[in-house]
């Protein structure tokens, strides 16, 4: 049957049985995509070059194609050049001698080791650096998420310096490497080991004394404002992402693309 305007084709039900393949011939104009959408039981396999689709099927399916196509059916006999290729198999993990995990178990860390992310690994000297933003605090990226905005970087000082005062929009921790800092609006000090949350929508001053290493994992934006509060300007993961790759144009260095996740 022709397409739709949507270029949707529909299969009805056959009454082949349902245990026999359906050998279906894609004639017109060549199409090499077909999404199915609630498919059986059996993946359907698209043999590219012939435009063939081998499937088995008892209730009715619904084919999109990328063009307009008509399709006709009759029943397989004989399938030589429609062999299945093997799914892909997930990662398997060798026994361990002693072990207490089953086979359900190990098949699901090899479903995690197929899908999750890998661990991820930044050596300070090669993988990362040191360039300078405000006055004599200095910047490190190490972790930048393009899909969430989040990103992580380090801050440091030589000096006694002051960021000057914002607003974040998003959550924000710290962890104290060396040195002291705070907030002009708290009379408490972090000093190494300690860790601070910041809240969204906060309005504070961060200042730093000599020889202070923070790592800041930030979320959301930051808002630099004014002494009167009005708004300064606005800075992000990208804002900060580009100061990063700048600095590397201008001293011929490479960005580290692996930073992004």
């Amino acid at each position: 049957m022709p397409t739709s305007a949507t270029n949707r084709l529909t299969i009805n039900s056959h009454p082949f049985p349902s245990s026999a393949p359906l050998l279906i011939r894609l004639k017109g104009p060549n199409s090499t995509k077909l999404h199915l959408i609630n498919p059986a039981q059996e993946r359907p396999v698209v043999q590219l070059g012939t435009f063939n689709l081998l499937l088995h099927f008892t209730t009715a399916q619904h084919i999109y194609a990328s063009k307009t196509a008509y399709l006709t059916m009759a029943p397989s006999t004989t399938t030589p050049d429609l062999v299945p290729e093997p799914v892909s198999k997930l990662p398997e993990r060798p026994k361990e001698d002693g072990s207490a995990l089953n086979e359900h178990e190990r098949s699901e860390l090899a479903f995690v080791d197929k899908y999750s992310a890998p661990d991820v690994y930044i050596n300070e000297k090669n993988d990362t650096l040191w360039f300078p933003w405000i006055g004599p605090i200095e910047l490190k990226p190490l972790r930048m998420e393009n899909r969430t905005g989040t990103f992580v970087v380090g801050l440091r000082s030589k000096v006694a310096a002051s960021l000057g005062k914002h607003r974040h929009r998003g959550t924000v921790t710290a962890i104290t490497m060396s040195g002291e800092w705070g907030y002009k609006e708290y009379d408490w000090v972090a000093r190494p080991g300690d860790w601070v949350c910041e809240n969204p929508g906060v309005i504070h001053t961060l200042s730093v004394e000599d020889n202070t290493d923070i790592v800041f994992t930030i979320s959301g934006s930051i808002e630099f404002l004014n002494d009167d509060d009005s708004l300064k300007f606005t800075l992000d993961i990208f804002s900060f992402a580009k100061l990063y790759y700048d600095h590397c144009k201008e001293k011929g260095i490479k960005p580290n693309d692996a930073l992004w996740h």
